[in-house]
Order: C-alpha cells, then sequence, then structure tokens
C-alpha cells in the first residue's frame, strides 16, 4: 500500500500540492526507517524554489479500524485547513479494508520537537 519512494513520485506530489512550480526532484536517498516512520531526504534539481521541503517522511498507522480512518481523516479534513498547526501533508493512502494508511509529510524534526 505504500507508494514507492521516488523522485518521480515526490515530483508529483509536490507539483500536485502547487509547491513545485518549476524544477525537479531528482533523486530520493532513503534515510532512518523506525517503527512506523521512514524518512528520506530529497535531492532537487537547481532550478526548484528554496520554499520546496528537502526532507520527508512516511508515516504508517497498521492499526485497522478505527485508527487509520481516523488519522487519515484527520489529515484529509482538518490539517490540510491548520498550515501552521499540522505538518504539511502532501499524499495520503487509505485501505478500505484493513483500515492500514500511510501519510507522506515534509519532516520536521530538524525544527520541531515532541509536545508530550
Amino acid at each position: 500500500m505504500i507508494p514507492r519512494l521516488t523522485s518521480a513520485y515526490l515530483t508529483d506530489r509536490l507539483k500536485e500540492n502547487g509547491l513545485l512550480t518549476t524544477g525537479s526532484i531528482t533523486a530520493v536517498i532513503p534515510g532512518e526507517m523506525t517503527d512506523g516512520f521512514i524518512r528520506f531526504e530529497a535531492i532537487c534539481s537547481p532550478d526548484t524554489p528554496t520554499n520546496v521541503p528537502r526532507k520527508y517522511l512516511i508515516k504508517t498507522n497498521q492499526d485497522g479500524y478505527p485508527f487509520g480512518a481516523v488519522e487519515s481523516g484527520f489529515y484529509t479534513d482538518i490539517a490540510a485547513h491548520l498550515p501552521n498547526l499540522a505538518p504539511l501533508t502532501l499524499d495520503v493512502g487509505l485501505d478500505e479494508e484493513t483500515g492500514h494508511c500511510y501519510f507522506l509529510q515534509a519532516d520536521l524534526e530538524d525544527t520541531h520537537t515532541f509536545a508530550v
């Protein structure tokens, strides 16, 4: 269910979300993989806008229903309208059968800490 983390996939998601108006992602560098998170870095072409994030993560929820459905609903219906309070979410996938889901988000690890 998790998409292949390729430069084409990331370029498409950034364009679809209006962040990548010029340039492209030329490579994806894998990073840390932990339970529920896959971190990676994007290498961008020189003409990529400076506001395009360079670090990302795929967050997964394998807890099934109702957890995945609730979390995916939060990121698609609520967080999208709270750009300064929730991480930039570029893609959400929900398996309707199992309730498992994933989120492609900007990685805020370098600039934020957990509140709890």
